[in-house]
């Protein structure tokens, strides 16, 4: 089954005899918020590659400073 598929897909499933279901938002439903403003880093390096890209901590060192 594929739900809601793009046009891509559902020609695919369409081929492979698989069933095709669209379905709408129910009516009623709570409506989105207003626009939000877009995120900081939406348009720079994501967490992910941030993280990836700094240097590695030399053995916890870090983690272990000012416990004992």
């Amino acid at each position: 089954v594929a739900v809601n598929p793009e046009t891509r897909l559902a020609a695919l499933a369409r081929k492979r005899g698989w069933l095709v279901e669209h379905f709408d938002k129910a009516p009623g439903g709570p409506r989105p918020p207003l626009p939000l403003a877009r995120r900081r880093g939406a348009t720079g390096p994501g967490l992910l590659e941030s993280i990836m890209n700094k240097e590695p901590a030399s053995s916890g060192a870090r983690a272990r400073k000012g416990r004992r």
